[in-house]
């Protein structure tokens, strides 16, 4: 077996099959450009790891690869999605939310097309949501661009599954076809939250200044998850009109609840010199450390790009 400067591949089968302790984080960056020997010791022994071992093995590669750009699972990836465990086969489509590789776009669109199970089909159409964003970026060929938009514009006229249709459009939401405008227009007047959450959503991915009207109506929704993800919206589309209202919000709220954090990021994005006072001025009186943190953040992306972040720092 192949042996690392810190343990051997030996090491890593053994923790991994053994479900009477933690699978260590440890050796999680050993799926990280896997060696074709290693990928095929671990081929040997998946079906013998225990299914919740498995699903909570790629959710923590997930979250690695969230926080270290450098981490690359492609490989393993890969091959954890023919495993016929659908919570699993789902969790293994998350780890491609960064991927360019075009040739994956067949396998996702027959994943939605053929797998039976809608909790797949729903990780798959959120994934495409990635090539629609490098087509409209124009960093994947026009002809991949076309067939993974067409391809989700059809499904989403057609497919009867409500909750496949929401994670469409949030996908869609990236791209500048008209016919998306009209999807969000009609999700919007659906009474449903769910509805209203993806088109909000869709909205933010958009980064179209039309859609500031909706968004600061919806800052005013009831509805504290509603809110939440206008407040989001306000922060993508950087809705300067929104200042006024989010100033007022992060004021009125605590630092532990969710639409004060949120509306911190969405602040930072708008950007300003008047944003920049607040955010200094409530280090100053704040006595969390966490809040503290967050907000020299924020004021750490102002100063970088002169007021308009271009990472997304609620991540």
């Amino acid at each position: 077996m192949e042996t690392n400067t810190e343990y051997s591949s030996k090491d890593v089968i053994t923790n991994l099959l053994d479900i009477n302790k933690p699978f260590s984080p440890h050796f999680l960056h050993f799926f990280s450009d896997i060696s074709i020997d290693n990928l095929d010791l671990i081929k040997k022994i998946w079906t013998n790891v225990d299914p919740t071992r498995k699903y909570n093995l790629l959710k923590d590669i997930e979250s690695l690869m969230e926080a270290d750009t450098l981490v690359s699972c492609d490989d393993f990836g890969n091959f954890a999605l023919s495993d016929d465990d659908p919570h699993i086969k789902s969790q293994a489509i998350h780890l491609f939310w960064e991927t360019s590789d075009i040739k994956l776009i067949s396998t996702f669109i027959d994943l939605v097309k053929n797998n039976p199970h809608n909790e797949v089909k729903q990780a798959a159409v959120s994934v495409l949501g990635r090539f629609v964003l490098l087509g409209e970026l124009d960093e994947i060929p026009e002809f991949s661009f076309n067939q993974v938009q067409n391809f989700l514009i059809s499904e989403f006229t057609s497919i009867p599954d409500i909750n496949i249709k929401q994670r469409i459009l949030e996908s869609l939401g990236y791209s500048s076809n008209e016919k998306v405008s009209q999807f969000i227009k009609i999700a919007l007047k659906k009474n449903e939250k769910e509805w209203q959450l993806a088109a909000l959503l869709a909205i933010s991915r958009s980064v179209d200044p039309k859609w500031g009207k909706v968004v600061m109506e919806k800052l005013k929704d009831f509805d504290p998850d509603v809110q939440i993800e206008a407040i989001k919206a306000a922060g993508e589309l950087e809705i300067a009109s929104a200042k006024n209202f989010l100033f007022k919000l992060l004021l009125s709220t605590e630092p532990y609840e969710e639409a004060h954090l949120q509306t911190v990021w969405a602040l930072a994005k708008i950007g300003g010199s008047d944003v920049l006072e607040l955010l200094e001025e409530m280090i100053e009186s704040s006595e969390d450390e966490e809040e503290i943190e967050a907000l020299e953040l924020a004021i750490e992306s102002l100063d970088l790009t002169g007021g308009i972040p271009s990472f997304d720092l609620s991540d």
